[in-house]
C-alpha cells in the first residue's frame, strides 16, 4: 500500500527537521544487544485482567497471545511503543505541526504548511462516528503506549537528541495519524505543477502526461469482471486462484513500495485474542494489520491513485468568504513565530504555503475528501475480522482515503479485489486540471460515490488478478487522472499469464523482477534512429560500441548489467538538450524526474522530420560517453544507501549510515528502486521497503521481509538485520498458528494479570 501515500510526505517532514539539527549531538549511538533490547520491555505489574504472553522471535517480531481484546491492544500498544516510539513520537509531531519546536527557524515553513492542510480537520467528527468496539480497541492501544512511556527505563536516543520530553498520546493523535495515512497522493504528482502554470508550455505538457496517464491498462473491466487482456509512488499485488497455484489453493502477493529509510516505515507482528487473529504489516501507531491475513482469508493493498481533492482558484467576484486565524510555532533556539491561516467553505487556502509556489496574489483553496469524517480504522478492524468474501468487501462501507485497491485471498481458493475509497461525485464534462475555477459548474461536486457503488473483481476466469497503481478498472465518477506507467502491470500479466501453476518460490523470484518493457523499447528506438538518421556520432567506435550493448539488451536492470548505464546516460544528456530548447530548462528538470519520461520521449523520437530531435540525440549520444566509461554496470552508477535521518546531518551523520549497496531494478521495475534519469551515481530513494508472501493452503507458509529490520533504537543491530536478507532475495517464514508460533517465537515473556 503506498502510502507514497501520506506516509512519504511524514518522512520527508521527519527527514527535513533532523538535518537541521547540526549541532545536537556528537557521537556514535551506544550499541545495543539483542538481549538488551529485549529486557527493556516492561513485564510485571502490567494492568492485565487476564494472564497473557508476549513471544518474540529472534529479529524482534512479536506475536501477542491474550485472552480478552482490551489487554491484546494494550499490549501491541506497548510493542509498537517498545519497537518504534522515536518514529512514531517524530510522525505525531508532523500531523501537529510542531517540527519547528525541535529543529528550529528551517522548520516553520514546514509546520505552516502542515497546519494549513489541517489534518486534524475532521478528527472531533470521526470520534463522535466510532462504534463501541472501535473506539475501545483504539483506546486501550493508547493506554498501552502511554504505559509504556512511562514505565520504560530509558527512552529512545531520538528524545534526547531532540530535547523532546514525552507526552501522553490520545486517542486524537491516532485519529491524526490515520489523516496522514490518507493523504491524497496525487497532491505529489499533482502540486508540482503549480509553480509552472504561468509558463507558455504549461498547458500542452501537463496535457501530454495527463494523456499518459489515463492511458493506463485496468485492472479489471467493470462490465464483465474480467481482467484486462493484455496487460512512481505505489506498490505491488498480486493473487493467484487456486487454479493457478501449484498447491491447489489461492497465493498472495504484496510489496509495498514507499520511502527507502530507516527505520522502516513497517512492522511485522501477529496477535491472537477473541475477536483477532491476524498477522501481517502494520504502520508504527496504527492498530490494525494494513497487509496480512487471519485464519480464513489475506489482502494486501495498492495506491489507487484516486483524484480524492480538487484545488479551486478563488476570485475576488466569487462569493466565498475566507477565515482566518493565527497560530503560534514554537521555534526552538528562536523567537516563537505567530502564522496566520486561512480557510474558506471549499477548504483551507494552500496558497499561503509558500514552498508551493503559486501565483502573488493568487487564492488557492483544497477541497479534499480527508476533511470529511470517515472511518478507516474500523473499517481495517472488519477486514481483519472478515473471514470470506461478502465480509471483506462490506467491510470497506466506511472507508473514505486514501484510495486503495485492496486484493483477497481466501483459503477456499477464491480471489478478488475492492476498489477501497470514496470519491467525489463529478460533471460528466469535468476535465482534469491542476487549478479550477470556483466558479465553475463543471468542477462543482455532486455528493460522494462510496466503495460499496464502486466495480469490483471476484474470480475472474483468468484466475489471478493484479494492481500496480495502474487504473483500477473504468468507472464513473473516474477514480483519477494520474496512473502508473503501465511497465509493472504489464510484466504482472505477461509473466503470471505464462505459467500455468505458481509456488511460493515463484513468486519469491517475481518480486526481485528487474524488467523494463518501456525501457527496451527505448533503448531500441534510440538505436534505430541513430541507423535511420544517420547521426554522426553513431560512426564513432565508442559509441558504436555502446550503441550496440544498447541494441542488444534484455531490457533487465541487472547489477552486473552495462546497457542501463547507456541508456540513463543518453536520456539525461536528450532529455536536458531537447526539451530545454522545446520548452525550457525547468521543463527538462521535471522531465528528468517524471515517471512518464520514457512514454514522452518515446512518443518524440517516433516523430520523423525534426532537425532538433537529430541534433540533440547526435550530441547526447556523445555526451553520454563519460560516464559509460565511468560506470561499468548498473550496479556502480545505481545504489541503495540506508541511513537514519540523522544520517544527512553533517560532520556526525555517518554514524548513521548503515550500508551503501549496489542496487538493481528501477523506477518502472516490479523489484522497484526509483530515482531521477541521471548520468552520476545516484541512489535510490523509494521503492520496494517491504514483502508479504502467502499460501492459503498453509497458515504456516508466511514469508516477510524488510528493507531493515524490525527495530527503530538507535544502536540496535536490529534496525538493519534483515538486510542481508533482502540483498540476497530471502525472506523469514513468520508462522500463524501454535504450536509453531511457540517453536519459532522461543523468547516468550509470560505476562500475569494484575491483582485485583
Amino acid at each position: 500500500m503506498s502510502v507514497k501515500k501520506g506516509l512519504l510526505g511524514a518522512a520527508l517532514c521527519a527527514l527535513l527537521l533532523v538535518c537541521a539539527c547540526v549541532t545536537l549531538f556528537s557521537g556514535k549511538p551506544e550499541t545495543v544487544s539483542f538481549q538488551e533490547r529485549l529486557g527493556a520491555f516492561p513485564v510485571e505489574n502490567l494492568p492485565l485482567s487476564a494472564p497473557a504472553t508476549v513471544y518474540w522471535d529472534d529479529h524482534l517480531i512479536p506475536f501477542i497471545e491474550a485472552q480478552n481484546d482490551s489487554d491484546c491492544a494494550f499490549l501491541l500498544g506497548m510493542v509498537h511503543s517498545h519497537l518504534r516510539l522515536g518514529q512514531m513520537t517524530l510522525m505525531r509531531r508532523a500531523t501537529r505541526g510542531q517540527l519547528a519546536e525541535i529543529a528550529g527557524p528551517l522548520a516553520v515553513d514546514i509546520d505552516r504548511a502542515l497546519r494549513t492542510l489541517d489534518l486534524g480537520f475532521a478528527a472531533d467528527s470521526i470520534a463522535t462516528l466510532l462504534p463501541p468496539s472501535t473506539r475501545a480497541w483504539l483506546e486501550a492501544f493508547v493506554a498501552g503506549i502511554n504505559y509504556y512511556q512511562r514505565r520504560c527505563e530509558k527512552l529512545p536516543p531520538e528524545f534526547a537528541f531532540l530535547n523532546m520530553q514525552p507526552e501522553p498520546w490520545t486517542l486524537r493523535d491516532l485519529l491524526l495519524l490515520g489523516r496522514l495515512m490518507g493523504a491524497d497522493v496525487t497532491w505529489f504528482s499533482g502540486l508540482q505543477w503549480i509553480k509552472h502554470q504561468d509558463k507558455p508550455w504549461f498547458a500542452e505538457l501537463y496535457a501530454r502526461f495527463v494523456r499518459f496517464g489515463l492511458h493506463s491498462e485496468a485492472s479489471f473491466s467493470p462490465l464483465t469482471r474480467v481482467l484486462s487482456g493484455g496487460i512512481k509512488s505505489g506498490s505491488n499485488a498480486l493473487v493467484l486462484s487456486a487454479a493457478k497455484s501449484a498447491t491447489g489453493s489461492a497465493l498472495i502477493a504484496s510489496d509495498p513500495h514507499l520511502g527507502l529509510q530507516l527505520p522502516n516505515l513497517w512492522l511485522i507482528a501477529g496477535y491472537k485474542c477473541p475477536s483477532y487473529h491476524v498477522l501481517g504489516f502494520m504502520f508504527p501507531g496504527v492498530p490494525m494489520v494494513l497487509i496480512g491475513r487471519n485464519e480464513h482469508i489475506a489482502w494486501a493493498g495498492t495506491n489507487m491513485r484516486s483524484q480524492s481533492s480538487d484545488i479551486y482558484e478563488i476570485n475576488p467576484r466569487d462569493s466565498i468568504d475566507l477565515q482566518s486565524r493565527t497560530e503560534r510555532v514554537k521555534v526552538r533556539w528562536w523567537r516563537d513565530k505567530e502564522v496566520p491561516l486561512r480557510t474558506s467553505a471549499l477548504g483551507p487556502i494552500l496558497s499561503d504555503i509558500s514552498m508551493l509556489g503559486s501565483r502573488p496574489g493568487q487564492t488557492l483553496a483544497l477541497k479534499w475528501l480527508g476533511h470529511a469524517p470517515s472511518d478507516e480504522f474500523s473499517a481495517f478492524l472488519r477486514v481483519n475480522r472478515a473471514g470470506e468474501w461478502t465480509a471483506f468487501r462490506e467491510a470497506f462501507a466506511p472507508y473514505g482515503v486514501s484510495g486503495q485497491n485492496f486484493l483477497y485471498a481466501d483459503d477456499a481458493g477464491s480471489i478478488g479485489m475492492v476498489l477501497a475509497v470514496r470519491l467525489p461525485k463529478r460533471p460528466s464534462d469535468y476535465r482534469p486540471q491542476i487549478i479550477h475555477q470556483a466558479a465553475d459548474s463543471s468542477a462543482r461536486w455532486g455528493g460522494v460515490v462510496s466503495a460499496l457503488e464502486l466495480p469490483y473483481s471476484f474470480n475472474p476466469p483468468q484466475g489471478f488478478i493484479a494492481s500496480a497503481n495502474n487504473l483500477p478498472a473504468v468507472t464513473h465518477p473516474a477514480v483519477g487522472n494520474f496512473f502508473s506507467a503501465n511497465d509493472r502491470i504489464n510484466r504482472l500479466h505477461a509473466v503470471v499469464a505464462g505459467r500455468a501453476r505458481w509456488q511460493i518460490a515463484d513468486l519469491q523470484r517475481l518480486q526481485q523482477d528487474v524488467f523494463s518493457e518501456s525501457a527496451r523499447e527505448l533503448a531500441e528506438q534510440i538505436v534505430r534512429c541513430a541507423r535511420d538518421w544517420q547521426l554522426d556520432a553513431a560512426a564513432e567506435s565508442e559509441a558504436s560500441l555502446y550503441l550496440g550493448a544498447l541494441g542488444a539488451w534484455d531490457g533487465a536492470y541487472c547489477i552486473d548489467a552495462a546497457a542501463p548505464v547507456i541508456l540513463q546516460s543518453i536520456l539525461h544528456h536528450f532529455i536536458r538538450l531537447y526539451y530545454t530548447e522545446r520548452y525550457d530548462q525547468e521543463a527538462a528538470e521535471l522531465i528528468l524526474g517524471a515517471e512518464q519520461s520514457h512514454a514522452l520521449v518515446l512518443e518524440d523520437l517516433k516523430r520523423e522530420g525534426e532537425a532538433r530531435l537529430r541534433r540533440c540525440l547526435d550530441e547526447a549520444i556523445r555526451e553520454a560517453g563519460p560516464a559509460v566509461r565511468k560506470y561499468a554496470n548498473w550496479g556502480e552508477m545505481h545504489r541503495l544507501r540506508l541511513a537514519h535521518p540523522f544520517g544527512n546531518i553533517p560532520v556526525i551523520g555517518g554514524a548513521y549510515r548503515y550500508g551503501d549497496y549496489p542496487a538493481a531494478g528501477s523506477y518502472l521495475t516490479l523489484h522497484k528502486t526509483a530515482h531521477a534519469i541521471t548520468d552520476e551515481r545516484h541512489a535510490s530513494f523509494y521503492g520496494a521497503n517491504a514483502r508479504f508472501i502467502a499460501d492459503m493452503a498453509d497458515r504456516d507458509e508466511n514469508y516477510f521481509v524488510l528493507l531493515g529490520g524490525q527495530d527503530g533504537w538507535l544502536g540496535s543491530d536490529l534496525v538493519t538485520d534483515q538486510v542481508p536478507l533482502w540483498l540476497k532475495g530471502a525472506y523469514l517464514k513468520v508462522p500463524f498458528q501454535q504450536p509453531a508460533v511457540a517453536t519459532r517465537f522461543r523468547h516468550q515473556q509470560k505476562l500475569p494479570a494484575r491483582p485485583r
